[in-house]
């Protein structure tokens, strides 16, 4: 795939006559970028980043010694990683500069995992504070960190990586939810704050995954 990158990018960069092997040959002109060219899925997925950027950091600043709020924030960081990587490569017209793909794909891969980890996390602290939270957190976070590294090195094969990935860190946020609604049975305030946010979570990311 990335060899095919590199031979479509090196003729859209190139400008005068590109002779093909079956003899015959093909005209090449350089067409000036404008911002106009560019989809409307390229637009929604740079607001989605800067939105859930903007809301994280927000609700961080009304408490920054929090470790929810912490890992909330962090979790907007990881979201404009993906989404603005993803951006840029889900609408090539055709193809990227192989260097830039491989980056792009490398950080849309780290996005969406430290997306995961964050929200798993958050869960085990939010409403309220699980059982051996600090534990499963760190675990949970060195795993998932080591299998991405793994995944973006190529190292696992294709059907082991980020989709996968994410697929397992849906699941780890699922059983975070449950174990939080036994553990806010009695905190009806904590109760109604994971609804909200735990429908949230499961909505949105989950029905994406």
């Amino acid at each position: 795939f990335y060899q095919r990158q590199g031979v479509l990018e090196s003729l859209l960069s190139s400008e005068g006559t590109v002779y093909e092997q079956d003899g015959f040959e093909q005209s090449v002109t350089k067409v000036p970028f404008v911002v106009s060219d560019l989809m409307a899925i390229f637009w929604i997925q740079i607001a989605v980043g800067v939105g859930a950027f903007a809301i994280s950091v927000w609700v961080w600043a009304l408490r920054p010694r929090d470790l929810a709020t912490s890992l909330f924030a962090l979790s907007g960081v990881s979201t404009l990683l993906f989404t603005f990587s993803a951006a840029l490569y889900t609408t090539r017209e055709l193809a990227l500069p192989v260097g830039l793909f491989k980056t792009l794909a490398a950080m849309n891969c780290f996005g969406a995992s430290l997306f995961g980890i964050c929200v798993v996390g958050l869960f085990l602290v939010y409403p309220v504070r699980l059982k051996f939270w600090r534990p499963i957190l760190i675990t949970q976070a060195v795993v998932f960190m080591a299998w991405t590294g793994l995944a973006i090195a190529r190292i696992t094969p294709a059907s082991y990586a980020v989709n996968f990935i994410t697929m397992m860190e849906m699941l780890g946020i699922l059983l975070a939810i449950i174990a939080q609604y036994f553990a806010t049975s009695r905190l009806p305030q904590a109760r109604a704050a994971l609804v909200w946010l735990g429908l949230a979570v499961l909505v949105g990311a989950g029905a994406f995954i």
